[in-house]
């Protein structure tokens, strides 16, 4: 069968011929993948020189491979071969490698000038995966600065050509039409709101089986639903013709290549996928699509520094892309497990990985490409963002991968060579240090892998030395997923080999300390109670869904956290001991002084701490803190409960009534605020001076606090302050009594009716301008009548209180005009 890409190739040769950038944008299926790369092997500005082709992922690379080798005739590795992660085959012959994203950055990175290389293609560049935008920055860097006869091939069958073309030089558009296989849409709802996903898809598919002929795939979010489908699709009988296979990117090959091929004759193929069947591979027979709408992603956080997966609606863009699998060889039928409506509210593309990916990777990969600071001249769809690279930086600094400026360090060149997140690849070099370098290496490769045990719902144990036991074993009491076994096995080799470890059993005990090298942030210590819950050094919590026995432990090394929710829940961790902080990572452990205000005890609680982070990994007593720092939490300690805990007798709280008030009258000179907002505010200025010795609220009675507010006045200010706020007045009488200042913005005068005889104005303070509020007291010192207009009172009210009190005071002088008398303390005198 032709394939619609065929009919461009002419124009495809003569742009690249003549330019040294195209863009190919070709719709799935139209064979870009598999005819491009060989139809431009013989042409003679490639110069017998290699094509490398970027695939997204290894299933893609290898399909890829297989497919344009058996166009060829020839077996894989020979002139067409491929190079993953995990597996490679290629030979002296090889003229096209297709290879995965990561195996192109680590290979650009060897050989800056692509020696030998003379085309570069990005194939499915919609994807958009971090290693795709950094290295075609790399590979434009290169074209720029050092092998302007490099070609670069962009293919994408989404993307806007236009929107990609910004970042070349005048570079060559070609479009290519696909088949025109008629494609109907179905759109399905739920039973109900509470229909679970698994649910819903297991019923689309049993009324595919019903409606439709030919193999289904099935486009699932991740893993765990691929199961759970299966097994209801498998609980609710499907016919005899009816093959189901899984297919995702950690499956075997066997797995992978038995889903990928054509069914046996006579029967149907139920595939459950992931996004790994959305572009690059083809799925022979394949007539119906069921899109579940969902993808996993992984979303880095910054606020914590830490990464999660979440589940997120598909891009149009995206779902596009999985209709087209329904109609590669024919008519075909998509259902989709949304309402129709709400395909204009899903979002045109994908976000590219580079905004919310951990950039750790990229920026080792930067500092070894030219520092960096690269990142700011180089070219690129999306820019890193900078708050995030800036993260990410901080931390190759913390691990010793780059140097200030940025430039990549000999330990870093080490890391980048481990071919993994700069955390593990530390972790590995650290361990490998202290003769730990094969445990290292499994736990990096468990790491990066699903889990290897198979738990039962509600049954999940998060002690990583549980897996490490089980990965040395041929058998055990766990269900173990032999396929991650595998594969953990593989890296950890791969691991070993890159970084020249010999392979050595190791006591899975030291796992906790192996960890921390990774992640020392993550170090946590259990809080005191019966939840297990643990504060990380890092300053934040995590707890344990369940009680397990790893829970019981004092200090874990957490490897892996649900972060999602506000709580974040322990997934994967290993335990350690104190002496092991105290050994291996002593040169982070700081010791503090912790002087601070006990509120519960009133008093200045003293004590010293050994930190770990956030950590407080020892506490104890100090007997002879710093004088300053007790006065500081003495003050804090005010500060937090109010001026209300000072000793305010009745002089202390009367000089701050007398000093407000002038404040209030006096606007030539600077009075200090009285206020309990300034008081409190100032307290370093004016009550700290008269701490000394002070250690707890019950030492408050030693405090001078008249003394402690007349140090805010000057002499000027003290001679004002007497004679314009005096404390008592004189009386007719000639007695001095003590004004009260306490009671409002008025000074209160209690004094008795007889010592005010013959005064015939009213007394004032502040220099005449503020009246006092007289208390006229009876005989017996009982207030009986307040005035503020005395010569009113003589002539009006006293008539009164002298008809009321003489009968009960005769031998006190009541004369009927008191201000023609003379005052007098006494009785009136015998007869």
């Amino acid at each position: 069968m032709n394939l619609p890409v065929e009919k461009i190739l002419p124009q495809l040769r003569e742009a690249l011929a003549k330019g040294a950038s195209v863009i190919l944008k070709a719709p799935p299926g139209a064979g870009k993948t598999t005819l491009v790369p060989t139809a431009l092997l013989d042409e003679p500005w490639l110069k017998d020189r290699k094509i490398i082709m970027l695939e997204p992922r290894r299933l893609a690379a290898r399909s890829a491979a297989y497919r344009m080798s058996d166009n060829l005739g020839e077996a894989v590795g020979r002139t067409v071969g491929y190079r993953t992660r995990t597996d490679s085959k290629v030979s002296r012959d090889t003229r096209i490698e297709v290879v995965t994203e990561g195996i192109f950055t680590r290979q650009i990175l060897g050989n800056p000038e692509l020696e030998n290389i003379g085309l570069v293609i990005f194939d499915e560049f919609h994807e958009r995966n971090i290693h795709t935008d950094l290295g075609l920055a790399f590979a434009l860097d290169v074209q720029a600065n050092l092998r302007e006869d490099l070609k670069i091939l962009i293919m994408s069958a989404t993307l806007d050509p236009e929107k990609i073309a910004v970042l070349f030089d005048k570079p060559a558009i070609v479009s290519c039409e696909g088949f025109i296989f008629e494609i109907k849409n179905k759109y399905l709802m739920k039973s109900s709101i509470r229909e679970r996903m698994e649910d819903f898809m297991a019923r689309a598919v049993g009324k595919a089986l019903e409606e439709e002929t030919g193999s289904i795939l099935c486009f699932l979010p991740g893993v765990g639903e691929i199961r759970r489908v299966e097994e209801r699709i498998r609980a609710q009988g499907i016919p005899d013709d009816v093959m189901i296979c899984p297919l995702y990117g950690d499956l075997d090959k066997k797995a992978q290549d038995d889903a990928i091929r054509p069914a046996p004759d006579g029967l149907r193929k139920i595939v459950l996928a992931t996004n790994i069947a959305e572009s690059s591979i083809t799925i022979d027979g394949v007539t119906v699509v069921i899109d579940s709408g969902l993808s996993r992603k992984s979303i880095f956080d910054p606020r914590t520094g830490m990464s999660h997966l979440d589940t997120v609606r598909v891009s149009r863009a995206s779902a596009d892309q999985r209709r087209g699998r329904a109609g590669r060889t024919g008519p075909g039928k998509c259902y989709r497990l949304w309402a129709e409506n709400e395909t204009s509210m899903m979002p045109e593309y994908d976000v590219p990985e580079i905004l919310e990916s951990d950039l750790a990777n990229l920026a080792l990969s930067l500092a070894e490409w030219g520092g960096t600071q690269s990142v700011s001249y180089l070219k690129w769809l999306d820019a890193p963002p900078a708050a995030k690279f800036a993260q990410s930086v901080e931390l190759l600094k913390e691990l010793g991968a780059v140097d200030e400026k940025g430039k990549i360090t000999a330990h870093g060149k080490k890391m980048l060579a481990a071919g993994t997140h700069p955390r593990l690849a530390n972790m590995i070099i650290r361990s490998a240090h202290l003769g730990l370098g094969s445990l290292a290496c499994n736990i990096a490769a468990m790491l990066e892998e699903r889990d290897l045990i198979k738990f039962r719902m509600g049954s999940r144990d998060s002690d990583l030395r549980l897996r490490l036991d089980e990965l040395k074993k041929t058998s055990g009491t766990h269900h173990i997923d032999d396929s991650v076994r595998w594969r953990i096995k593989t890296f950890s080799e791969e691991f070993r080999r890159r970084m020249g470890i010999t392979f050595k059993e190791c006591d899975s005990a030291m796992a906790g300390v192996v960890l921390g090298f990774a992640y020392p942030d993550r170090i946590a210590k259990r809080r005191e109670g019966e939840a297990p819950i643990y504060l990380l050094s890092c300053g934040r919590a995590a707890k344990f869904a369940n009680h397990e026995p790893i829970s019981k432990e004092e200090f874990l090394t957490i490897a892996e956290l649900d972060d999602k929710d506000k709580d974040a829940k322990v997934l994967l961790a290993a335990p350690l001991k104190l002496k092991d902080i105290e050994h291996y990572f002593g040169s982070n452990i700081r010791k503090i002084e912790s002087v601070e205000w006990n509120d519960r005890d009133g008093s200045v609680d003293a004590r010293g701490r050994r930190m770990f982070g956030e950590i407080i990994l020892e506490e104890f007593p100090i007997r002879n803190p710093d004088k300053n720092k007790i006065a500081e939490a003495i003050l804090f300690g005010i500060r937090k409960r109010g001026l209300g805990m000072l000793p305010w007798d009745n002089e202390a709280e009367n000089l701050r009534r007398r000093i407000a008030l002038v404040g209030r009258s006096d606007n030539k000179n600077d009075w200090p605020d009285m206020s309990d907002e300034a008081l409190l505010e100032s307290l370093e200025e004016w009550l700290l001076p008269f701490l000394g010795g002070i250690r707890r609220a019950s030492d408050f009675g030693r405090i001078s606090l008249c003394e402690a507010l007349k140090s805010q006045l000057d002499w000027k200010q003290k001679e004002l302050l007497d004679k314009l706020a005096p404390t008592h007045l004189k009386v007719p009488s000639g007695s001095m009594i003590r004004l009260d200042y306490r009671e409002g913005d008025t000074p209160v005068l209690s004094v008795r009716v007889q010592e005010l005889f013959g005064a015939r104005a009213h007394p004032c303070v502040g220099g005449g301008k503020i009246p006092v509020l007289i208390k006229i007291l009876s005989p017996s010192m009982r207030p009986v009548q307040t005035t503020s207009d005395l010569p009113g009172f003589w002539s009006s009210s006293y008539q009164f209180v002298k008809k009321d009190l003489k009968g009960r005071y005769p031998k006190h002088y009541w004369p009927e005009n008191p201000m023609e008398v003379a005052p007098t303390r006494g009785l009136k005198p015998r007869k």
